[in-house]
């Protein structure tokens, strides 16, 4: 008797609690993040996703450091470019005087620091992002609580 009891209670709750929760899936364009349908979530979505404290604890840190490296990227590759023409035009023609020399030197420097800071902040930013997607993304996992041969049983899927 309280076999068929303990049976029908186990099959019972394996029909009450859901086997498996469906995640949502989301993808991420540049430091944005977007869903199914394309659709770019705002913060408070964001926040409802991931949960108040890792989207205010590395996604917003990570959009920082990953927009900061792609402009100092870009300011520094613009600022090297210019540095290396004006030192293509002193060795080819020459300046007249010390200023357009100095000022090629500050410019490469300049663009090489640049990059140094850049590459850095973009590459961790976007590591950052990608462990963000890839958390929300990750496989759900389920535990199936249902009748056995000896009772209830209970089964975790990773």
């Amino acid at each position: 008797m309280t076999r068929k009891l303990i049976y029908i209670i186990g099959l019972v709750i394996a029909l009450i609690i859901p086997q498996k929760v469906e995640g949502q899936y989301i993808n991420r364009k540049g430091s944005s993040f977007i869903n199914q349908d394309g659709i770019r979530l705002s913060d408070s979505e964001l926040i409802g996703v991931f949960g108040s404290d890792i989207y205010l604890e590395t996604i917003v840190g990570a959009r920082k450091q990953y927009n900061i490296g792609r402009q100092c990227i870009l300011a520094g590759s613009i600022l090297s470019a210019v540095g290396i023409a004006g030192s293509i035009y002193e060795s080819s023609i020459g300046f007249d005087t010390d200023f357009g020399l100095i000022m090629t030197y500050l410019l490469l420097y300049g663009g090489g620091a640049a990059l140094d800071v850049g590459f850095p902040l973009y590459f961790i930013g976007k590591s950052r992002l990608v462990w963000a997607e890839s958390y929300v993304n990750a496989s759900d996992y389920s535990m199936v609580i249902g009748p056995t041969s000896n009772g209830i049983g209970l089964s975790i899927k990773f």
